[in-house]
């Protein structure tokens, strides 16, 4: 595994020439041109770089361009892959050593591209020097707390689930903290985090994990006998207590549906709570819980709210299909939903529900401007910032997925129709979201709807793959997207790649500087600090 760090030169500009000729134009230029990387040292890991040639060599052929990468420290190896983008510009692959012993590394790779296998002749601007530096081994910096940013909580961290963290990071200072892999052959969940403890949801077991080793410090088990279908991926925490709710029920049509609590310290049960969960259609996770000043909001057939001393409470209209999970502001609750192939009330298919947070009642009923709303097993309502609800409406025709903003209290704003795919996240009048066809980013300003700005990610050998409700997350400088082929962090001022993971999976921040990457073998912590 291997994290890749991207530090842009002047605007981003390409690697550095050192032919010695007095040609100042690099025969490629990569952006951005300095390596900053991380390494478990134990396998050949892959960085990717975006490499743009100069006049001469973008006319060569093929066949008559060779390509040597040299380091004299050995940490790289010799060769480079290189695919087109079918714009101009290229994939450059290069690989670490297969066995690195633990430690840091500093150097330049030369890149020649040469005219022969021999490389006794190379193109104007060769060899390019690219400057890395590589961290190797697992590194245990000393955990501490960011000031003024909070635990994550529940979906997208928080309980207006914009996915926001205001911190600002530098790439060159992430590296590998611990893997955690999960011994019960279940896919585990993306985690909640409290106060040092990360826990995930395994099968039928919660297992609370140290932030600091990746060590299991306890483990419950929350199953029933003879359940059929039975999951859980939704998880929340506050105040020392982690909630888990789960369908006890399984198959089609089955809501039955458990919220547990548990101490998050020691892992001992400590009540549970009966409710109506969404319409299940057999492999979906019960609606995922989102706590305000003690109390528990879930997305049932009717917005659920559990009390801290456990009392259940419904309000509202009854939907087959509801959202992922509850949206919560300082005024008001928000749920995301319809009744699949029926019109609701508003006379569109999908409709956002605005309660008041403290009566339960039903303030305002708000059609989301697409005629049909797919079902929405992952899809939640956004709090932006200026009194208004981001949504993605995920109809399974790509092209007709919308991504709408409704102001509260008043109707839809603005929509735009496009291949929209994943939940958008929120930051400082911006909206962040990915897309497909190719699979890229885009930001949207949040007041006007208009397109300011879209990022390619780099493709897989499959160009159709597609993403799939991809999780982000965003900081006061950096976005953090899943694509098709890796993990990547975008700078937003030059909207360039400057950080990629080789592992893809849902996303979680510590308070403590720590990037969570669930996968469905186990679990990651990268250090951002």
């Amino acid at each position: 595994m291997i994290g890749l760090a991207l530090a842009g030169c002047g605007g981003g500009g390409g690697g550095g020439s050192s032919s010695g000729n007095g040609n100042t134009t690099s025969a490629v230029a990569f952006a951005p041109a300095t390596i900053a990387a991380t390494a478990d040292g134990t396998q050949r890991s892959e960085v990717r770089l975006v490499a743009t040639p100069s006049a001469e060599l973008a006319s060569a052929k093929p066949a008559d361009i060779f390509i040597k990468v040299v380091d004299s420290n050995q940490v790289f190896s010799s060769g480079a892959y290189i695919s087109s983008n079918g714009d101009g510009t290229f994939n450059a692959v290069m690989s670490t050593q297969a066995s690195l012993a633990a430690g840091s590394y500093s150097g330049q790779l030369q890149v020649q591209l040469c005219k022969s296998a021999d490389c006794a002749s190379q193109y104007a601007g060769s060899p390019v020097s690219v400057p890395y530096r590589v961290n190797v081994g697992m590194m245990q910096p000393a955990l501490t707390r960011w000031d003024g940013v909070a635990d994550w909580s529940t979906a997208q961290g928080n309980a207006k689930h914009d996915g926001y963290v205001p911190v600002t990071l530098d790439p060159a200072k992430f590296s590998l903290r611990w893997h955690w892999t999960t011994p019960l052959y279940n896919p585990p969940s993306e985690p909640t985090i409290y106060n040092g403890t990360a826990v995930t949801s395994a099968g039928k077991s919660l297992i609370g994990l140290d932030e600091n080793t990746g060590s299991q410090r306890w483990s419950s088990y929350f199953g029933w006998p003879n359940t059929v279908n039975s999951s859980t991926d939704g998880l929340a925490s506050a105040n020392g207590l982690v909630y888990v709710s789960w369908l006890a029920t399984g198959g089609n049509g089955a809501n039955n549906a458990q919220l547990l609590t548990f101490d998050i310290k020691t892992g001992s049960q400590l009540r549970s709570a009966s409710y109506t969960d969404r319409f299940n259609l057999g492999d979906t996770p019960a609606s995922r819980p989102t706590v305000d000043n003690g109390t528990v909001y879930l997305a049932g057939q009717k917005l659920t709210t559990v009390s801290a001393n456990g009392v259940v409470s419904s309000y509202g209209p009854t939907l087959g299909y509801q959202s992922a999970s509850v949206a919560v502001d300082g005024q008001n609750a928000y749920s995301y939903g319809a009744l699949m192939n029926t019109p609701t009330s508003s006379g569109s298919e999908g409709e956002l529900h605005v309660f008041d947070k403290n009566t339960g009642a039903l303030k305002q009923t708000l059609p989301d401007a697409v005629s049909y709303l797919n079902w929405v097993p992952r899809a939640h309502a956004v709090v932006g910032a200026q009194n208004d609800i981001i949504l993605v409406n995920p109809w399974n025709q790509y092209s007709q997925r919308a991504l709408t903003r409704l102001n509260v209290g008043g109707g839809v704003a603005w929509s735009v129709r496009g291949d929209f795919n994943g939940q958008p996240v929120v930051a400082n009048g911006k909206i962040h979201i990915t897309c497909n066809f190719p699979t890229r980013v885009e930001t949207y300003d949040e007041a006007s709807g208009k397109l300011l700005w879209s990022q390619v990610l780099p493709y897989s050998n499959d160009q159709s793959a597609v993403l799939t409700f991809a999780p982000m997350i965003v900081t006061n400088n950096l976005l953090f997207v899943n694509g098709t082929t890796a993990l990547y962090a975008i700078d937003l001022n030059s909207h360039r790649i400057v950080w990629q993971y080789p592992g893809m999976g849902t996303l979680a921040l510590s308070a403590n500087g720590l990037l969570y990457v669930t996968t469905y073998s186990g679990i990651t912590a990268i250090n951002l600090k």
